[in-house]
């Protein structure tokens, strides 16, 4: 059962649950955003295997199952074979059940089922109600198997194998409201590793600074600054920052809302230190941040080395480090590998990935080593467009020609910092780009700020 998945990362529109995209975002994505470790800690614990998994959550949705005005969520792997459904008591997510390949969620009205295969001829499933944002599960597992003749023969029976009264097992199965089954394939699944945007700002070690992303023109030493939302401190923003160099900067002019931005001017006090902070880099290749003075309290900028074009593309060798890719995306083929950056401080190695397509499902990501080991990673899988020569067209983004590495995210700074390290990227579109902060959370990374920029020609 494949996902319908969304081309656009960070385009809300909760097609299932009926939040509209005007709509304000609901309380129990801050839940979300707040325990993303839980969540994928569950995803790694499914009770129908032994061993733990390698899953991640990557595809989300949230649904008001129990029609109470409170959101369960509904996790699923990108490849949709490994999922976890919760609801949310006191802030925190309460899992309810895993699915699998072989054992698959279905909603309908407040009834959760799980069910698949269990051997030649018979299907188990398991039940839940969903009543005011809390889980109960059934007292029974129903065993459906066909006989020689082709009739189904219904059993129910306790987690003991005992046998269960068929009018007891009505009974809860009755309590269920009614209401019209919810349709994997045709829900807008949101990729779950943009759900770090609707953390608290004002908690966030980050978000509470605001960084801005700048737009340089450095032989001018004019430097824009450009966001969605606007701040009411420009002023006070007095350093950019550019991979490891720090320079103090001061405003100059607000530029006022121009296509769908803010932006604010700065300029170097030191003109001469543009020499040192973007040696080897034209303006169109470099992406600095401007932050205050108590950013820097809580942010270390790292030293670190990155690819740019026209560099020659470094692939991967290593079989070790291999090996762990392929375990990680359970032996996907990789079409393509690129080194991207390295940071030795950390001993972090990142590389780029686009993989054979699978199921008409592609998949490209930002994979992270430190000290050989594979850490963490940014996946963003996206549905081709049908089969034939326009499937490629538009992937990840309009006009990419399936091609990840023309909008995989280019990094211009790397933070240290006590909430987990975080990469500033930049990645284009056609005629846009967007700047995002990226922070590594658990295994993942996710993106906690994201500014959307049309490119004027």
């Amino acid at each position: 059962m494949k996902p319908n998945l969304l081309l656009l990362t960070g385009v809300a529109l909760f097609c299932a649950s009926g939040i509209q995209a005007q709509d304000a975002p609901p309380v129990e994505l801050t839940y979300v955003a707040q325990n993303i470790e839980i969540i994928q800690d569950a995803m790694k614990h499914d009770p129908y295997f032994e061993k733990p998994l390698s899953y991640r959550p990557d595809l989300y949705q949230l649904l008001d199952i129990d029609g109470d005005g409170k959101y369960e969520l509904w996790v699923r792997d990108g490849g949709g074979d490994e999922g976890a459904l919760f609801t949310f008591k006191n802030g925190k997510p309460q899992i309810v059940t895993h699915e699998n390949y072989r054992m698959r969620i279905a909603i309908k009205g407040n009834l959760v089922s799980v069910g698949g295969s269990a051997g030649t001829g018979a299907f188990v499933t398991e039940y839940y109600l969903i009543e005011n944002s809390s889980s109960v599960k059934a007292p029974f597992i129903q065993i459906d198997e066909t006989d020689m003749d082709g009739n189904t023969i219904t059993r129910y029976m306790t987690v003991n194998e005992d046998e269960f009264s068929p009018g007891s097992a009505m009974a809860f199965l009755k309590r269920a409201r009614s209401g019209k089954p919810y349709d994997p394939d045709e829900m807008g699944w949101e990729q779950f590793n943009m759900v770090g945007r609707y953390l608290p700002a004002k908690s966030d070690i980050t978000l509470r600074e605001r960084p801005m992303f700048v737009e340089p023109d450095i032989a001018a030493n004019k430097f824009v600054a450009l966001c969605e939302d606007g701040v009411s401190d420009a002023r006070s923003y007095n350093h950019m920052i550019f991979k490891p160099h720090v320079g103090k900067v001061s405003f100059t002019a607000d530029m006022g809302y121009d296509n769908d931005l803010y932006r604010y001017a700065y300029k170097l006090n030191d003109p001469s230190f543009t020499k040192k902070m973007f040696r080897g880099y034209q303006s169109d290749e470099a992406c600095p941040v401007v932050v205050k003075e108590s950013f820097l309290r809580t942010h270390n900028p790292l030293q670190f080395s990155r690819w740019k074009e026209p560099e020659q593309i470094v692939g991967l060798g290593n079989e070790y480090m291999l090996k762990q890719i392929s375990d990680r995306y359970e032996g996907r083929p990789i079409k393509e590998i690129r080194w991207i950056a390295g940071c030795e401080i950390n001993e972090r190695m990142f590389y780029a990935i686009q993989f054979e397509d699978q199921r008409g499902v592609a998949l490209g990501c930002v994979v992270c080593f430190a000290e050989g080991e594979l850490v963490s990673s940014w996946d963003n899988y996206a549905e081709l467009n049908g089969e034939g020569a326009d499937a490629h067209q538009s992937v990840w983004h309009v006009d990419d020609e399936g091609d990840y590495f023309s909008i995989a995210p280019s990094i211009h700074c790397m933070m240290g910092t006590d909430a987990g390290l975080e990469l500033y990227v930049m990645r284009y579109g056609a005629e846009s780009y967007s700047t995002m902060i990226l922070r590594e959370i658990g295994d993942q990374f996710i993106c906690i700020q994201n500014d959307y920029h049309y490119i004027q020609y």
